[in-house]
């Protein structure tokens, strides 16, 4: 797990390479994940609960976000934070959730899907109603550009 700002304690982390078969180390006072062409495989999310998640061109397979709870929540991010610029269209990285589990979870009033794929993983009890948006976050429920940066 990397921080934009290596050896300083910051409320926000860029999450690359993969992370296996294991609980997801949120380091405390971290409450905002980038996840930026990340891999993670069997890992566990249950019950964390995160002010800010954006998940851009990564993959998450077999990982249980059950009683995860989310404040603003980008699923298939379009924005590349650690380029500091939007893509375009033709070459938009998508983000996979595969054979995952969100039993519980509470997704945002908004949830901006982006560019997201789901694989046959499971959605028991999560309220996703009025959950169709699947453009750019509008500035009204989302954070600015420098948010996505920190």
């Amino acid at each position: 797990m990397d921080s934009l700002l290596p050896g300083r304690r910051e409320e926000a982390r860029i999450v690359r390479g993969e992370l296996r078969d294991q609980r997801f180390p949120l380091p405390a006072g971290v409450t905002d994940v980038t996840f930026d062409g990340a891999r993670l495989v069997n890992v566990d999310f249950t019950g964390t609960r995160f002010r800010f998640f954006i998940a851009f061109g990564s993959a998450f397979d077999g990982c249980d976000f059950s009683g995860t709870a989310f404040e603003q929540l980008v699923m298939g991010g379009t924005y590349a934070a650690a380029h500091g610029k939007e893509r375009d269209g033709a070459t938009w990285p998508q983000t996979v959730f595969r054979d995952c589990a969100f039993r519980r979870t509470r997704f945002p009033d908004l949830t901006a899907f982006g560019n997201v794929r789901f694989e046959r993983c499971t959605f028991d009890r999560s309220r996703l109603r009025l959950q169709t948006n699947t453009g750019r976050p509008n500035s009204s429920t989302a954070p600015s550009s420098a948010a996505y940066a920190r």
